[in-house]
This record gives structure tokens, C-alpha cells and sequence, in this order.
């Protein structure tokens, strides 16, 4: 008997990276909404809402940390263009569409689109989960990392009533804006 190979990142072709990388986006938002659904079922609503908001100013901050590293964008002063390639670049990216309007050099909007976790819960039956603080608490530590003068205004994002004319595969919107 021997030791057994094992799969090597190294001798993966492009499209198993690819894939690869889709997969661990996957595992991430399957550990991501078990834990959610965990913490709910023994806290409640309510709890489970703002221990994950804590947690989302961390993790916004330490993706914005390790993906400027990678993509080699300064922090503090980074560019829509370059928000833009940190967020498509990190984990939630690679497992959910999205759509960056750009409105000017400094302002964009971004639009979650046919939120899974949402889905999920509305075919079980539950009500819609109000994530509008945890995603502002996220995307208001991500952006604000990566550009000390961006801050984040909510558009729409649940409990909110959805406004009118917003096409139904938008699950949230926000705007990203830098200041002068």
C-alpha cells in the first residue's frame, strides 16, 4: 500500500478552475444561509439579523483587504471600476448575478438580481428575510474600505416595498457614491 494522490489546484485546466471556483462560491452561500437559518430557528428573526451584521462589517472589511491585495488596487482610494472588480471577484460574485450601472466617475448603482437565498425561502413558504441592514452593513464596510470617501444609499432592499417600475428580478439596489 501506498500513499494516495490527491487532486492538485495545479493540474486543473481553466475550465475546472472555473468550475472549482463556482463550487466553492456555492459552498459559501450554502454555509452562509445554513448558519442563517440555524441561528433564526433557535434566536428568532431579530437576532439572528444583528448578530449577522456584526459579522458583515468584518467580513466587508477583510474581503476588501484580501481582494484589493490580489487585484492590486490601493485601498482608501479606489475607483467605481475598481469596486466593481473587487465585488464580481469575490465570493458572492461567483454564485450570484448582478448588474453595476454606472451613473457617473463617481457613483453607481448596483443590483442584486434573483437573490437565491430569497428564492429559496419563498418555494419553502417562509416569509422574505429583512437583509436590508446586513447587506448595508456589508457593502457599507466592503466600499467604504476600498474607498474611504464611499458610502452606500439603499434603493430597495427587503422589508422595503418594492417601487414601482423595478423589474422583479432585482432582488435589492444600491447606490455607491464617493465623495468629493
Amino acid at each position: 500500500m501506498g500513499e494516495l494522490e490527491t487532486a492538485t489546484i495545479d493540474k486543473l485546466e481553466k475550465d475546472q478552475m472555473r468550475e472549482l471556483l463556482d463550487t466553492y462560491g456555492k459552498l459559501t452561500l450554502t454555509i452562509d444561509g445554513l448558519w442563517i437559518q440555524a441561528v433564526e430557528k433557535k434566536y428568532g428573526t431579530d437576532v439572528t439579523v444583528k448578530m449577522y451584521t456584526e459579522v458583515m462589517v468584518d467580513f466587508g472589511a477583510i474581503q476588501a483587504r484580501r481582494m484589493a491585495r490580489f487585484l492590486g488596487i490601493t485601498l482608501g482610494s479606489a475607483t467605481i471600476q475598481e469596486m466593481v472588480a473587487v465585488h464580481t471577484s469575490g465570493p458572492w460574485g461567483r454564485v450570484g448575478a448582478s448588474e453595476y450601472i454606472q451613473i457617473s466617475d463617481k457613483e453607481m448603482e448596483l443590483r442584486f438580481l434573483n437573490c437565491h437565498p430569497q428564492d429559496a425561502r419563498k418555494a419553502r413558504g417562509q416569509a422574505i428575510f429583512p437583509c436590508k441592514e446586513m447587506e448595508r452593513a456589508e457593502l457599507a464596510s466592503l466600499f467604504g474600505t476600498l474607498n474611504s470617501k464611499a458610502r452606500i444609499e439603499c434603493v430597495f432592499s427587503p422589508p422595503d416595498d418594492r417601487p414601482a417600475g423595478l423589474k422583479e428580478a432585482v432582488s435589492c439596489a444600491w447606490k455607491v457614491i464617493i465623495d468629493d
